[in-house]
């Protein structure tokens, strides 16, 4: 569930997990990274609020147009 504030006070973090190195991105991960994928993985991604350093985390995960 994304957690939606008007607190612009805190920082973002963004985490890209499953993306290998960019030297292995093939034709594949071209034709797969589309609008339909990038909805997809908008959709699953995860969030949290780490209260120590005040920031939120997201974390995208690519491992659905990588494996």
């Amino acid at each position: 569930m994304w957690q939606i504030t008007d607190d612009i006070e805190h920082l973002w973090n963004v985490h890209f997990t499953g993306l290998p190195n960019w030297w292995k991105w093939d034709r594949k991960f071209e034709k797969e990274l589309n609008y339909n994928t990038l909805t997809k993985i908008i959709e699953n991604a995860s969030q949290d609020f780490n209260n120590k350093t005040r920031e939120f985390n997201l974390y995208l995960d690519f491992n659905s147009v990588f494996n």
